[in-house]
């Protein structure tokens, strides 16, 4: 049985844009750590079962995981969060910033460790998945 990130990134590699890709990288929903690796037709469950970037360290003055910066920024609320920027808060575009640059760090990461095709990016605040061709 595949977790809702493995069955998104199923859905976009075998159906959705991401179709024409035989290495996928997709991250997203409701908290940092969700991936999910597509790699040669089917999902890459690793050693352990699962590819999640959530312990990915960011902030290295802080030793800050992914995970971590993304609850903290977001106060675990990402969809209020959004509707705040949404209304001119500074405050909360500034936070999206943070974690737009925690984001694009561990992207970079990932795309320099696995060189996928395409990273598939979908979140709860997002109303459509974001494709990223790192080629």
């Amino acid at each position: 049985m595949d977790n809702d990130s493995e069955c998104f990134l199923r859905a976009e590699a075998t159906l959705g844009s991401a179709a024409k890709y035989k290495n996928i990288y997709a991250y997203g929903r409701h908290r940092a750590s969700a991936a999910a690796w597509w790699i040669n037709g089917d999902i890459y469950y690793g050693a352990h079962g699962f590819s999640e970037p959530g312990r990915m360290i960011v902030d290295f003055k802080e030793q800050t995981t992914l995970e971590a910066a993304y609850h903290k920024l977001t106060q675990n609320n990402p969809f209020n969060l959004a509707m705040e920027n949404y209304r001119g808060d500074n405050l909360a575009r500034r936070a999206f910033e943070e974690i737009g640059d925690f984001l694009g760090l561990a992207c970079a990461n990932i795309i320099n460790l696995l060189d996928p095709e395409a990273i598939v990016s979908a979140a709860a605040v997002m109303a459509r998945p974001i494709y990223f061709c790192p080629n």
